[in-house]
């Protein structure tokens, strides 16, 4: 033998374990590997939510394992290597442990995918090269479709402009971030708002886009990112009464503050962690 990885079991007794979802703990297996370290010769290897270079020294430098591996976080941004050795650490897109993806996709009969790499296993096609004839770009909305799109289309080398109604960027990745153990959301917004930002994008906040405003911009291409919109039934009794609210008024914070009997309607994710 010549290394251990330590791991946190099998699939499907422990899976929560072998691909800790976000809301777990970060290198959750770091004691595990620590005990393990300390009864044997050969190098061991810590793998499952070391998902950062900074987190990797961590448990390196204090003992905790000799190496580590890691998955998941290579898929979000296969070029983290690279980007820690040159020190821009703001530049490496983060895993924020969905399980979407990489594993949501597959149990569904799908091929591997990424949140944060939409070109995972899809390099070659989803390669960005520069645009022939550069032109005027119009996004509206600035939750992560737009962010991603703005980003891309000033690689390609063309002018955007962003627009977001609200007064900071995150669209419902901000309502998403609010539940318990799910704050890593927040993440996703951090390094699309710092990217767009070192690609020239110009960001407008507090602005709806309006017919007026594109008329006036006179943009070669709008993309529309204005997101979803809560789907109400209209065929329940009382639905319009003002003690119905929806799971993003709560999430913000605009609704159901110091209620105690709670009817929800929905046992998908949204009404769960709501």
């Amino acid at each position: 033998v010549d290394a251990l990885e330590i791991s946190g079991g099998t699939v499907p007794t422990t899976l929560w374990a072998v691909v800790p979802p976000s809301g777990t703990p970060l290198a959750l297996n770091a004691p595990f590997a620590e005990a393990v370290k300390r009864v044997v010769s050969v190098p061991v290897i810590c793998v499952g939510r070391i998902n950062s270079p900074q987190l990797a020294e961590f448990v390196i430098a204090n003992g905790k394992t000799d190496l580590v591996s890691m998955g998941r976080a290579l898929m979000a941004d296969p070029e983290m290597p690279k980007k820690a050795a040159a020190g821009n650490f703001e530049d490496i897109a983060p895993c924020v442990a969905d399980n979407y993806g990489c594993l949501g996709s597959l149990t569904s009969g799908n091929v591997a995918s990424c949140i944060m790499n939409p070109a995972m296993g899809k390099e070659k096609e989803m390669a960005i090269v520069a645009a022939e004839k550069p032109k005027r770009v119009l996004v509206a909305g600035g939750g992560p479709a737009g962010l991603e799109a703005a980003r891309v289309a000033a690689l390609r080398g063309h002018e955007v402009t962003l627009f977001e109604k609200e007064r900071k960027l995150g669209g419902q990745v901000n309502l998403a971030s609010v539940p318990p153990y799910m704050q890593e959301m927040s993440q996703v917004i951090k390094y699309l708002s710092c990217q767009v930002e070192k690609v020239g994008v110009k960001v407008e906040l507090g602005k709806e886009v309006t017919p007026e405003l594109v008329q006036k911009m006179k943009p070669d291409v709008v993309i529309v990112a204005t997101g979803a919109s809560p789907l109400v039934p209209d065929d329940i009794p009382g639905i319009d009464k003002e003690k119905v609210v929806t799971a993003w008024d709560v999430l913000a914070g605009k609704a159901a503050a110091g209620a105690n009997d709670v009817v929800i309607l929905g046992g998908g994710l949204v009404g769960c962690e709501t």
